[in-house]
């Protein structure tokens, strides 16, 4: 009875340690299986045909789909399921055409390969193959887009490929792109730093038999620009210019303070002196022209930089005349003003710059701009028989809206 219990338990025993072995291995096989999907490596390589083609190194079975893009001259592939990515997240291709090559996880187990194009998106083929993903750049005149996918037999040991959209799907979402937008209206507003905000005027006159001046010193304080600018984007041989149009308008305060030295009317060479002050305003309205080059463009940022050309006017107020009574003792205490008279006086004159602005586009049709430029500009005074200084430093923050 005894011998008959332990051979009962021995063999439950023995069959459940059996059990735990072929459950250890199923559990071994099963996770196998179910090995991480990883983007492990990429590679680049350019021919002698104007063809790039960039390798991407995949561990494990995914899919893959074109998505469909909204902003222009970047194409992006998706990848699912990616549990891990051993690369660099973003690759400067410095190339002319190809600009970068961007990998990023945009959900838990969904990873996008972006290729970012300096002009527009090339004929492209999405080639799989055994050890994971190739894409042929093929940039020609032409504008089509093909998908040569290729069929991988089933190999032991190396999980297949599936495939999401077929060719003729992808075929329809380049097309349907809309062609990036060349023509922008730009509006701007900004303050700028004369050089020399001071005019210096002197004049002479005759009274009481000697000779009398008349000293004028005008302060021009700058306040806000504001500018509208209409232009257009083009490129040759792969460098983005832009020409433009634009108009400008800002008001100035040319304060004045005016001293008189007069003659004594009994006794000579005793000068006294009367001192005014008085508040005006100018105008200036600009007309001009501003090609313009990019000289850096990174991603979504680019710098722009050229001449500005063009024609101004305005108008400024000076002093004309001055009326004044004395009294006895004739002392410069004792000299007071009747009236006094000033004259708005138009300038205009042709002027030149240079303009330098850094442009982010944030959206499709939208970019912000902070642009910096430098204006020389010198009208002339009829009345004050001189040049006076417009030339000035400045500062701009405006919206781009591309049509």
């Amino acid at each position: 009875m005894i011998k008959e219990l332990i051979l009962r338990n021995s063999i439950k025993i023995l069959t459940v340690f059996i059990f735990s072995i072929f459950l250890s291995a199923g559990t071994m096989i099963y996770s196998a299986q179910q090995s991480v999907t990883e983007i492990k490596e990429v590679s680049f390589q350019k021919t002698k045909t104007n063809k790039i083609v960039i390798f991407l190194k995949i561990e494990g079975a995914f899919q893959y789909k074109i998505i469909e893009l909204n902003v222009p001259k970047k194409l992006a592939i998706e990848f699912s399921p990616i549990q891990k990515i051993s690369i660099e997240p973003w690759f400067d291709i410095q190339d002319t055409q190809l600009s970068s090559v961007r990998v990023e996880k945009v959900q838990a187990e969904v990873a996008r390969v972006v290729l970012d194009f300096a002009e527009r998106i090339p004929v492209f083929k999405i080639i799989p193959v055994d050890a994971g993903f190739k894409i042929e750049l093929i940039f020609e005149e032409t504008f089509t887009m093909e998908q040569e996918p290729k069929k991988i037999e089933p190999i032991k040991e190396k999980p297949a490929i599936i495939e999401e959209k077929i060719q003729k799907e992808a075929l329809k979402e380049i097309p349907s792109r809309k062609a990036e937008p060349n023509y922008y209206i730009l509006v701007k507003s900004g303050f700028g730093k004369l050089i020399d905000p001071d005019i210096h005027a002197q004049s002479s006159f005759q009274l009481y038999g000697e000779t009398g001046t008349l000293a004028e010193h005008y302060r021009l304080d700058q306040s806000l620009i504001y500018g509208l600018i209409l232009g257009k984007c083009f490129t040759i041989n792969n460098i983005n210019f832009k020409g433009s149009l634009g108009f400008s308008m800002w008001s100035f305060k040319n304060d004045g303070i005016f001293q008189y030295t007069l003659p004594h009317p009994f006794i000579t060479n005793s000068l006294r002196s009367l001192t005014f002050t008085e508040n005006n305003s100018g105008s200036h309205n600009a007309l001009y022209i501003s090609p313009q080059v990019s000289v850096i463009k990174k991603n979504e940022v680019q710098i722009w930089t050229g001449p500005i050309i063009g024609y101004a006017g305005g108008k400024i107020t000076t002093f004309e005349d001055i009326d004044f009574s004395e009294k006895y003792p004739f002392t410069s205490s004792d000299i007071s003003v009747t009236s006094k008279s000033f004259i708005e006086e138009k300038f205009s004159s042709l002027y030149w710059g240079i303009t330098a602005s850094v442009e982010y586009r944030f959206a499709p049709p939208l970019s912000l701009l902070f642009e910096v430029n430098y204006i020389k500009f010198s009208p002339n005074s009829t009345n004050l028989n001189q040049k006076f200084n417009l030339s000035r430093y400045q500062m701009f923050l405006g919206l781009q809206i591309y049509l």
